[in-house]
């Protein structure tokens, strides 16, 4: 009984050892399963792209077939797959809206471009999570905010509107983007510094002190929009993201692989057909 048990033991662990390494056939499945997601990624980012510039060059016919083909492969799972419920809705709230500016009357082509651009941060950070385009609107809206503040200083309630209203237009360009990277709990405390700053902005009478303070906690919240909070790097981790999968396969090869030894080696210390030599 006790060298069955040896033995299941030492079947399991080389299983486990097969499975952690995969078959080459499922491997290849595997792999052919993530190409054609990525494949179907890629396209859309690279319509995005076209759409942008048709929409730049006021080509509206090449904008809507550029939009006809972009919502086709939105609705694969292939896309919808690889975004948060948040991302799904913001990505989806972008296409609907260059829908409609499309459809108006009144629409301008600079709406018409920033809404393409917003839909092409967008699709971007899919295609570049580590590096997206939206994080180079970081400069933009920290001189937005400067602008505003030298408004202020110079007593311009005018000057500050204005500035506000340029950096809302910037942040409305990058909010998706910053959806579809995952960062809702930051876009939450973006959007109520904005919808705070309007409203102390467009008070009458103008409230100096309260229009102060909400400048005043600008450069933090952009701070945390753009990952840039001063502890940030105490939370990093030791293995880079794009490794850690690798690292946690390899550990796991290793102890299966160690814990095949040890049943071997105990199977054969305890066996009771282990050949017995004289001192």
């Amino acid at each position: 009984m006790n060298r069955f048990k040896q033995l299941c033991a030492v079947a399991v662990s080389i299983l486990l050892a097969s499975i952690l390494l995969l078959p080459e056939g499922i491997a290849d499945a595997g792999i052919q399963i993530a190409g054609a997601k990525e494949a179907t990624i890629r396209e859309l980012n690279q319509r995005a792209e076209l759409l942008y510039k048709y929409a730049s060059d006021g080509d509206i016919s090449a904008v809507q077939q550029e939009l006809e083909r972009i919502r086709s492969l939105f609705a694969s799972g292939d896309v919808q797959q690889q975004l948060t419920m948040e991302g799904v809705h913001a990505l989806s709230g972008s296409i609907l809206d260059l829908e409609q500016s499309l459809r108006s009357v009144q629409a301008s082509q600079e709406e018409t471009v920033r809404v393409a651009a917003s839909l092409r941060l967008a699709t971007d950070t899919l295609v570049h999570p580590k590096n997206p385009l939206w994080q180079q609107y970081f400069k933009i809206l920290k001189e937005d905010l400067n602008a505003m503040q030298t408004q202020f200083s110079k007593g311009s309630k005018n000057g500050v509107s204005t500035e506000l209203q340029s950096m809302e237009e910037h942040y409305a360009t990058i909010r998706t983007a910053v959806v579809v990277s995952g960062s809702s709990a930051a876009v939450v405390r973006m959007d109520s510094w904005m919808s705070y700053m309007r409203g102390v902005a467009d008070r009458q009478p103008l409230d100096i002190t309260a229009l102060q303070s909400a400048m005043g906690s600008g450069s933090e919240t952009l701070n945390v929009l753009f990952g840039r909070e001063k502890d940030a790097s105490a939370f990093a981790s030791f293995v880079p993201i794009a490794d850690s999968r690798n690292a946690m396969l390899a550990i796991s090869i290793l102890l299966s692989c160690a814990l095949s030894y040890a049943a071997y080696r105990k199977y054969n210390g305890e066996s009771p057909w282990k050949p017995r030599f004289r001192s």
